[in-house]
C-alpha cells in the first residue's frame, strides 16, 4: 500500500501541469489540474509535523469517505505547504485522512466535518523504521 502512495506522489511531482512551488496551498484534482486554495467554510485544516515538532513539508493528504452515499471529492490529494499546513474544503461527512512522506511511517485519522465549520486536525509523523 505504501509504495501506491508514493507512486501517486511521484506521478503528482513530476507531472507538467503541477506547480506546487508556485501555490504551496493549491490542490489536485481528479483532472490533475491545480487549484487556488481558497477559503475555508467547512473542512479541515492543520499541520503535519515530525517527532520533533518540525513541519513535514510535501506531506500527501488522502481522504477516505465513510458516509454511504460518499459526498463527491473533488481533490485526489493535497499536500502540505513549507510551514507543514494544510486546507482542505470538504463536504459535511465522516472522513478518515491518511498522511504519508517519504521517511515517515504513514499515519490516519477519524475526522467528522460540519456544516459551516472548518476542523483542526493535525498530524505527527513517527520516523518509518
Amino acid at each position: 500500500m505504501m509504495r501506491h502512495w508514493f507512486s501517486v506522489l511521484a506521478l503528482l511531482l513530476t507531472s507538467s501541469s503541477l506547480c506546487h512551488a508556485c501555490d504551496p496551498h493549491g490542490s489536485v484534482s481528479s483532472s490533475g489540474q491545480t487549484s487556488p486554495q481558497r477559503a475555508v467554510v467547512e473542512g479541515v485544516q492543520g499541520r503535519v509535523t515530525d517527532t520533533k515538532e518540525r513541519p513535514v513539508v510535501g506531506a500527501l493528504i488522502t481522504p477516505t469517505s465513510h458516509d454511504v452515499p460518499s459526498p463527491a471529492i473533488p481533490e485526489i490529494a493535497i499536500l502540505t505547504d513549507d510551514e507543514g499546513h494544510y486546507v482542505w474544503h470538504l463536504s459535511p461527512g465522516q472522513y478518515t485522512l491518511t498522511v504519508s512522506a517519504d521517511g515517515y511511517a504513514p499515519a490516519a485519522q477519524r475526522v467528522t466535518v460540519t456544516s459551516r465549520q472548518t476542523t483542526t486536525l493535525n498530524f505527527q509523523l513517527e520516523p518509518a523504521r
